[in-house]
């Protein structure tokens, strides 16, 4: 039983080392690739990169909408009693915005994006993989990462912030309409607001969607590149990148926060 178990994460350890080795070099592939492209504009399709925009982006609003909203009308429902205990409901305001610009709408946002739109790209790749299209890119002198992951990675990266700014905005509106039920004035809530809340908690969160956007992406590209033969590994390589995707966001919003919160000395 020792030996199984030694043996099962001896192998677990080292597909995770493999992995992550994969991933690197993929990054570097990524960044020379991106290169390439930022020193001869001309190679760009800016027709592909407004299409899958429009695709991540735009047809993204209503769920990323749905969901900041309802996340703000549920914080502030819930914190109005507790801080009314101590005379300090009209906080309310304060807590949902910090929490919705730095935390909350960067991270719902880049999961929501992974769910469709990394999801989408490891399937579209994935499925190129399997009828060998990838396969004959090289044959015809054309790196896949420079023909099928840049324009995706542009989109996203551009994506990411308009969806974050947009929940940001809807979540706080919720808060919004939750206190006005509860007497309180526009005036009031709107002082409040501003008078705790500052441009860098906003711009906290939009580096956070920059970075977010590309890790999607990035990750979604990747696991398609990555998928084997046959029709189930599309389906594995879809359910691969939203799986690291989630975790590599929390994972690096753990590292934002820890550093944020070292500059801010709180």
């Amino acid at each position: 039983m020792s030996s199984t178990l030694a043996s099962t994460v001896g192998e677990a350890a080292c597909n995770i080392v493999s992995d992550l080795r994969r991933q690197m070099v993929f990054l570097g592939q990524l960044t020379v690739a991106l290169g390439q492209v930022l020193r001869c504009s001309r190679q760009l399709h800016v027709k592909k990169i407004l299409q899958i925009f429009h695709t991540a982006a735009v047809d993204g609003l209503p769920i990323v909408g749905l969901i900041s909203l309802l996340t703000g009308l549920i914080i502030a429902s819930q914190s109005v009693g507790p801080l009314r205990t101590y005379g300090a409901d009209i906080h309310v305001i304060y807590l949902v915005a910090l929490i919705m610009f730095r935390e909350l709408s960067p991270i719902m946002t880049a999961i929501l994006l992974a769910g469709r739109t990394g999801s989408a790209f490891a399937a579209e790749i994935g499925t190129m993989k399997v009828n060998e299209e990838l396969d004959a890119l090289k044959t015809m002198g054309l790196d896949p990462v420079r023909f099928l992951v840049v324009e995706r990675v542009i989109a996203g990266f551009w994506a990411m912030p308009l969806l974050t700014i947009y929940s940001m905005l809807l979540g706080v509106g919720a808060s919004f309409l939750v206190m006005l039920g509860n007497g309180y004035s526009l005036s009031a809530l709107y002082a409040e607001l501003v008078y705790y809340c500052h441009v860098t908690d906003v711009m906290e969160g939009l580096l956070k969607s920059f970075f977010f956007g590309v890790l999607v992406t990035g990750v979604g590209c990747l696991r398609g590149i990555q998928t084997k033969a046959g029709a189930a590994a599309v389906g594995a390589s879809t359910t691969r990148a939203v799986v690291s995707s989630i975790v590599l966001i929390i994972a690096s919003d753990c590292i934002f926060t820890f550093i944020s919160t070292t500059l801010r000395g709180n």
